[in-house]
């Protein structure tokens, strides 16, 4: 009897630690400490909700971006399965959003993830969950969030950010 509690005591506690979220800040709380955004973009954060908009300046820089690395040696990364998830909701957009996480190998690299597009309108939150698995040549993840080619008047909510390991 006390090998199976101990048995499923450790598979508790396997499984609550595979469920980590990865991102440093996935809120984008604190002006997104932690974050690389390009200068002057519509890509803002406030009560746990990060809101891609047209940018506000489109001549300064049309392509929006934020970026997160995820702080993983390449040992930790190499091989294995990670599911990439998160909620969104629009009401308009012509332009399009990418969610995805950078798998990058040399100068190359994969995106894992979602890129909404006018197909993709919800005024509900919908959830979005993208598992998938890193070369065995990768070097490291870091979570993207960018806007193309959005108009006045279309944002793009996002919530629950999460990059776990599977």
């Amino acid at each position: 009897m006390k090998k199976i509690l101990a048995a499923a005591f450790f598979c508790a506690v396997l499984c609550s630690a595979a469920e980590v979220n990865l991102i440093p800040n996935p809120t984008g709380a604190d002006n997104f400490r932690g974050w690389y955004r390009v200068p002057g973009s519509g890509i803002t954060a406030a009560d746990g909700v990060i809101t891609v908009t047209a940018n506000p300046a489109p001549k300064v820089n049309a392509f929006q971006k934020a970026q997160c690395a995820l702080k993983l040696k390449s040992g930790e990364i190499q091989g294995k399965k990670f599911e990439i998830s998160f909620k969104y909701r629009t009401e308009k957009l012509d332009g399009s959003v990418q969610v995805t996480v950078r798998e990058a190998f040399g100068n190359r690299g994969n995106y894992h993830g979602k890129i909404l597009k006018r197909w993709d309108v919800s005024e509900e939150w919908k959830e979005v969950r993208c598992p998938f698995t890193v070369r065995k040549d990768a070097s490291e993840l870091a979570v993207y969030i960018a806007g193309r080619y959005m108009k006045a008047g279309e944002k793009v909510e996002i919530k629950d950010l999460k990059v776990v390991a599977k």
